[in-house]
């Protein structure tokens, strides 16, 4: 039977990608449009490094920093997702450090990254869990790990789960993957490119999420070309910048047909200039 979810928190958005394909400012623009639509949002990037501290041009950090109206942006590293998780079962600061900050226990994390897959898990479904501090968000956008590691963090409360039949840590993992199992809060966005590599990658996940989180994901087709054009439209012949446009306006057909045939819907993000700023990206939207 599925929890009844309570909290302000309406909606988890998922975008991961391929590495390069643009997945970060995918999320940017995504978050921006829920903000402007007047809906509380919170747009998070988990990782060890802040890449929206270099496109905020301000320190972005695990508390949420106001960006414009409606919209905040944190980070949240393994590390630190990893202490609100473990404080939530231990409660005291003194057990923490003493338990977690020790040369021994770091050693340990060092080679359990399931366990800050877990964490990181554990405080993106902790509001609609009822579950240690959360704010009030109505929206919150996660610029995920890329495709492979995507997984691992998707399957970790699942694992966990079936690995540790009982306790607290089992309760707490099932729940995480109740919640991701719920098709009306969580949903994926699957940023791809007109590339043959990241074309089978996005497909090979699209399809492991089908299977085992019944999930739908979008896909976002990014840097598409728009032209009046088609690849029938120029000669094989002519020099050498007709045939580069000529082979991508083909790469890019072929991509639309592929997604189109296995998904449900397909957003295409134009090729433009590139976006320097974020005030670039909140223009365009």
């Amino acid at each position: 039977m599925t929890r009844q979810i309570k909290g302000p928190l309406k909606e988890i958005h998922f975008v991961t990608g391929k590495g390069g394909v643009g997945k970060s400012t995918y999320a940017v623009l995504l978050a921006a449009r829920f903000a402007k639509q007047n809906r509380q949002t919170l747009l998070v990037e988990i990782g060890d490094r802040s890449f929206y501290s270099s496109l905020f041009e301000k320190p972005i950090k695990y508390k949420p920093t106001s960006i414009v109206d409606n919209l905040e942006v944190a980070h949240w590293s393994a590390h630190e997702c990893l202490k609100s998780y473990v404080m939530s079962l231990v409660k005291v600061q003194a057990v923490y450090k003493l338990f977690f900050e020790n040369p021994i226990s770091q050693s340990l994390i060092q080679v359990a990254p399931a366990l800050s897959e877990l964490a990181v898990i554990g405080q993106i479904t902790s509001s609609p869990r009822q579950h240690g501090p959360h704010g009030n968000h109505e929206v919150l956008v996660v610029d995920a790990y890329a495709t492979g590691h995507f997984l691992n963090l998707v399957r970790s409360p699942s694992a966990m789960a079936e690995t540790i039949p009982i306790g607290p840590m089992h309760d707490q993992s099932a729940q995480m993957d109740e919640v991701l199992r719920n098709s009306e809060m969580c949903h994926c966005h699957i940023v791809t490119a007109a590339e043959e590599l990241v074309l089978t990658e996005s497909l090979e996940l699209l399809q492991t999420l089908e299977k085992e989180l019944s999930w739908r994901p979008d896909f976002i087709l990014n840097r598409y070309l728009e032209t009046f054009l088609n690849s029938q439209d120029l000669n094989h012949q002519d020099q050498f910048l007709l045939q580069a446009l000529h082979n991508k306006l083909l790469q890019q057909e072929l991509a639309v047909k592929i997604l189109s045939e296995n998904q449900k819907q397909l957003i295409k993000v134009p090729l433009i200039k590139k976006l320097q700023t974020f005030q670039d990206m909140y223009e365009l939207i």
